[in-house]
C-alpha cells in the first residue's frame, strides 16, 4: 500500500511526457502539411492552414498597396511611353515576382498562395522541407491551450506555430504576424466606428 501511494505521488509530480497524444497530433499535422507541400497539393496545404494564415495571405494579395496593386502599377509603368528603357528592364524583372497578367484579375488569395509557393520553391526544396518537417527533427512541442509551438533540434530553424481550430491543428502565422494582424483589425474597426 505504501508502494502504491509512493508511485501515485511520483506520477502526479512528473512533468508531461515528452510525447503525448496532443503533441503527436501537432507533429502529424506538420508532417501532413509537409507531404502535401512536397506533392504540390496546394489546395490541401491551404486546408491545413489556420484562418489567420488565410487572412494573412488575403491581406498580402488584395489589401490596398499589396501584391495585386503592385503588379498592376508595374504593368502600367511598363506600358507607358514615358518609362525609360532601363527602367522597363527593371520593371520586367520585378514583374517576375507576380503572377502573369492573364491570371491576375481572377486570382484569389488561395490561388496567389499556390502560385507564390510554387514559384519560390523547386521540387527539391519542397522535398527537403518535407524531410525536415518530421518527428525525428522535433526537439519539443509546447502546447498552451489551443496554441502550439514546435521547436526543432536545429537551433537556427524557425519555430513552427499551430492553432487548434474546430478540433484540428492548423498551421498558423508566427506570433509577430498575428499581433500585427490583430492591430490592423482593431484599426479597421475603429475606422468603421468613426464613420
Amino acid at each position: 500500500m505504501v508502494v502504491c501511494a509512493a508511485l501515485l505521488l511520483s506520477a502526479c509530480g512528473q512533468p508531461e511526457e515528452k510525447s503525448s497524444p496532443a503533441k503527436e497530433e501537432v507533429i502529424a499535422a506538420i508532417e501532413t502539411w509537409a507531404q502535401a507541400l512536397e506533392k504540390g497539393d496546394y489546395d490541401r496545404v491551404w486546408e491545413l492552414m489556420s484562418r489567420d494564415s488565410h487572412e494573412l495571405w488575403a491581406r498580402n494579395w488584395s489589401a490596398p498597396g499589396a501584391a495585386r496593386d503592385q503588379a498592376k502599377a508595374l504593368r502600367l509603368a511598363l506600358e507607358s511611353e514615358f518609362t525609360a528603357a532601363e527602367e522597363k528592364e527593371r520593371i520586367r524583372r520585378d514583374l517576375e515576382k507576380f503572377p502573369p497578367a492573364a491570371q491576375l484579375d481572377g486570382m484569389t488569395p488561395q490561388k496567389y498562395f499556390a502560385w507564390k509557393v510554387n514559384s519560390m520553391q523547386t521540387a527539391d526544396q519542397r522535398k527537403a522541407a518535407r524531410e525536415f518537417h518530421q518527428k525525428v527533427n522535433v526537439k519539443d512541442v509546447v502546447i498552451e491551450g489551443d496554441n502550439a509551438t514546435v521547436v526543432w533540434i536545429i537551433e537556427e530553424a524557425e519555430r513552427f506555430y499551430l492553432v487548434r481550430e474546430e478540433g484540428k491543428w492548423r498551421i498558423a502565422p508566427n506570433p509577430r504576424d498575428r499581433r500585427e494582424m490583430e492591430a490592423m483589425r482593431k484599426k479597421e474597426e475603429e475606422g468603421k466606428e468613426k464613420r
